[in-house]
């Protein structure tokens, strides 16, 4: 078995045992504990870090800067990819886990 094989395995079954532990949400978003409320603070979480990534690249970097193509390789459950669908022109989330590709799209 290749390395990519392996972690590709090993992506999917934390996806279907424990998706949200990659998340920087805290320990109440992990396996046993993933509540409506929980999951609502880990899309809340990417919608901040996107407001905080977007004003930082436009005060440092280009004060007119909108989002064009937004790619996240290793997407998860869709933290990042969703609220970036709203100001880009296209937002792709690409994840090695079917399952995580199924949970960012729902």
């Amino acid at each position: 078995m290749s390395a990519f094989e392996n972690d590709v395995r090993s992506s999917e079954q934390l996806a279907q045992t424990d998706p949200f532990r990659a998340v920087p949400s805290g320990e109440e978003s992990r396996h046993g504990a993933q509540t409506p409320e929980a999951e609502g603070r880990v899309k809340r979480s990417g919608e901040e870090h996107l407001v905080r990534v977007i004003s930082i690249v436009r005060s440092e970097v280009d004060p007119g800067f909108e989002p064009g193509v937004s790619p996240d390789l290793g997407c998860g459950v869709g933290r990042n990819p969703v609220p970036l669908a709203g100001p880009s022109r296209h937002a792709v989330g690409i994840d090695a886990s079917a399952t995580m590709v199924e949970r960012a799209d729902r």
